[in-house]
């Protein structure tokens, strides 16, 4: 089980609300997505592909990154903007076939999570898969 369960706990029970959205990139051209930075109302986490196994870890704050790493940020762009605003109140850590802990998936809602109605259309469901040493997101939709 991942060493990183109580950080997701934290995000879900004492972030608050998802202000910002950055990324960092291995190469200039901007192919290969090594870590999200989601900088929330009361706290910072940063998500990070491993390399060397090509799973994922999740840390507290950001003071992992070394200077000088070029963050850019995607609070504007799909899906994060849809998550800007909205509060974490479901976080799952997901394995592979193989055992290996390699995604982590977010249900972001304006509502409280103690809340009767978690369904609503705002809501977004966003997961972080690594694939090939890199982050990939995606943006999950409810099937009719």
């Amino acid at each position: 089980m991942a060493e990183y369960l109580h950080l997701l706990s934290e995000i879900v029970y004492e972030s608050g609300l998802l202000r910002q959205v950055d990324s960092l990139y291995f190469d200039e051209d901007m192919d290969s997505c090594t870590s999200i930075v989601l900088t929330f109302q009361h706290r910072i986490f940063t998500i990070t592909a491993i390399a060397s196994d090509d799973t994922i870890e999740l840390y507290s704050g950001n003071s992992y990154l070394a200077n000088g790493d070029r963050l850019i940020s995607k609070t504007e762009k799909e899906p994060w903007c849809q998550a800007i605003g909205k509060r974490i109140i479901w976080a799952w850590s997901l394995t592979n076939q193989q055992g290996y802990e390699d995604s982590l998936q977010f249900h972001f809602s304006k509502i409280d999570r103690d809340s009767s109605s978690i369904d609503s259309e705002e809501d977004i469901l966003i997961q972080l898969i690594v694939v090939a040493s890199s982050l990939e997101t995606y943006w999950l939709l409810k099937a009719s």
